[in-house]
């Protein structure tokens, strides 16, 4: 179960430079394909591909030396490329705790860099394919699909953009999950990422209560259910016999009682006035009516009776196409590659948010520091 969510952005927020003034630098240009060290040579850092992943691994040692826990990289040159050391211990620390802690990289940065400065910084290949990264630059989205997968109780959202804090804050306002929301706006490089760690170790159970919680909970029996099938369920009350018998009795009567109103009143008395007339003509009348009336009720009662079941076998096979459909419906869901959003550009381009909600009485311009919210 989801008890944490992080959604942080990458470049200015996890590493100590901005996004755009990152991806036009002769390092992150040099980890394109094609790059030549000439002046002014920039290529598009979205489009061109980058190199493989061991080439990648190679020019980050060559340009910071072989990777050590213990080096101080904001003296180096362009140090602040890379993730500091509480920033590395958070990450190491909670992508441990996957069970309870999701961390989602929402950023307009490409998945081959961020996968190779997290190798490069030590983690190993099991943690980096824990990290859900979304790359479409459009965070208002990538936060809203993220959060249709889980409830978690309390939301993480850091990024150093104004523009593209507000987005996502706003995706979670609007995404009505019953969640305390903490939001830290900062400029680069401000992130304390090891009060954030100490936070979040505090909402997370321990595992005495975890064990607790297990053994607790009775263990639970369902049992299987047949599917309904018409054809075996019993006759109910509604049959055409019973219908037919129904409505020759009440032909009967209303035709009897006809009957001898026409021979008392002498409209139409052809067999007298005596008792035997107003009997024969009941009779007569009755009778007719009884046959008339069961041959119409029995008719009709098997009609109904032959479009319930053909109704109730095809609404057997419209929910399995339902549920067909819904399957293909979650199937996209689950993947972004298929979730149509809008063309982001790259930096320093804004997002803006794609419209007002109830919650915009919220959304007052961010200020440096923590915002929460009790969603």
């Amino acid at each position: 179960m989801t008890i944490v969510d992080i959604f942080t952005d990458f470049d200015g927020t996890v590493t100590g430079r901005a996004g755009n003034e990152t991806v036009f630098t002769p390092f992150y240009q040099s980890l394109l394909q094609n790059y030549q060290p000439l002046p002014n040579f920039v290529q598009d850092y979205k489009e061109t591909p980058m190199k493989n992943a061991e080439e990648l691994l190679r020019l980050f040692e060559e340009k910071f030396g072989p990777y050590n826990p213990s080096f101080n990289y904001a003296e180096q040159t362009d140090g602040d490329l890379l993730m500091s050391p509480a920033a590395v211990t958070f990450f190491h620390e909670l992508l441990s705790c996957d069970s309870q802690v999701r961390i989602n990289i929402i950023t307009k940065n490409r998945v081959e860099y961020i996968a190779a400065l997290f190798r490069y910084q030590g983690f190993s290949e099991e943690e980096i394919a824990k990290l859900t990264i979304m790359c479409s630059g459009a965070k208002y989205f990538d936060v809203s699909h993220l959060l249709r997968q889980a409830r978690p109780s309390h939301i993480y959202v850091l990024d150093d953009s104004v523009t593209d804090f507000e987005a996502m804050k706003l995706a979670v306002l609007d995404s009505g999950v019953a969640a305390t929301m903490h939001g830290y706006r900062l400029s680069p490089g401000q992130f304390d990422w090891e009060q954030y760690l100490s936070d979040i170790r505090l909402l997370l159970p321990q595992e005495e209560e975890l064990d607790a919680k297990t053994s607790a909970q009775p263990e639970e029996k369902i049992e299987p259910r047949e599917p309904f099938d018409p054809k075996h369920e019993p006759r109910s009350n509604f049959s055409a016999i019973k219908v037919g018998g129904y409505s020759g009795a009440t032909g009967f009567v209303l035709g009897a009682v006809l009957g001898i109103s026409l021979a008392a009143t002498g409209v139409f008395a052809p067999f007298g006035f005596g008792v035997f007339g107003v009997l024969a003509l009941a009779a007569v009348l009755g009778g007719g009516s009884a046959v008339l009336s069961a041959v119409i009720g029995f008719a009709v009662a098997k009609i109904m009776e032959e479009e319930t079941i053909v109704d109730q076998e095809s609404g057997n096979l419209s929910y399995g196409s339902m549920q067909q459909s819904l399957s293909s419906i979650v199937d996209n869901s689950d993947n972004p590659e298929n979730i149509k959003r809008p063309k982001v550009g790259h930096f320093p381009d804004m997002l803006k948010p794609p419209r007002k909600t109830v919650h915009d009485s919220l959304n007052q311009p961010s200020v440096d520091g923590e915002q929460q919210y009790q969603l």
